[in-house]
C-alpha cells in the first residue's frame, strides 16, 4: 500500500487590510455593543451600503488610519525608518487629509543617512585641510 503523502502547512502571511475591512470592522463593533449578538452577513452587507453612500470627505479619516496602522506595521518591521525627520513628517499630517506613503517614508530616512555621512566627511575634510593655525 503507498503511502499518503502529508500535506505541508504553509504558513500565509496575512493579506493587509484594506480601507473598507477597518470601516467594517469598525462599524460591527459598534452593532455588537448596541444589539449583542449580530448575524455578521447582514452587517457587512449593511456596512457595504453605508460605505458607498458616504462621501469622500467622509472618507477621510478611514483613509488615514489605514494609512497610519500600514505605516506602523512597516516601521515595526523596520525601525531605521522612524527617524526624527520621518517622525515629525507623520506628525505634521496626523490632522489632514495628506496621505503619508512608505516610499516616502524609505527616502526620508535615505536621505538622512545621506546628510548625516556627509556631515561627518565634511568634518574630517575641514580638520585636514585647514589646520587651526589657519584660523588664527
Amino acid at each position: 500500500m503507498p503511502q499518503q503523502k502529508k500535506k505541508s502547512i504553509r504558513r500565509k502571511t496575512p493579506k493587509e487590510e484594506n480601507v473598507f475591512l477597518l470601516y467594517s470592522k469598525k462599524h460591527c463593533d459598534m452593532r455588537r455593543k448596541e444589539a449583542g449578538k449580530i448575524d455578521l452577513g447582514s452587517e457587512m452587507k449593511a456596512a457595504s451600503e453605508k460605505w458607498k453612500k458616504m462621501k469622500d470627505e467622509q472618507k477621510i479619516p478611514w483613509y488615514q488610519s489605514h494609512n497610519q496602522i500600514k505605516l506602523l506595521n512597516k516601521i515595526e518591521k523596520d525601525l531605521g525608518l522612524l527617524t526624527r525627520s520621518n517622525f515629525d513628517l507623520i506628525k505634521s499630517t496626523f490632522n489632514t487629509p495628506f496621505i503619508i506613503e512608505f516610499e516616502s517614508l524609505m527616502a526620508g530616512a535615505t536621505m538622512e543617512k545621506r546628510t548625516s555621512n556627509n556631515t561627518d566627511l565634511l568634518e574630517r575634510l575641514f580638520e585636514e585641510i585647514i589646520n587651526e593655525d589657519m584660523l588664527s
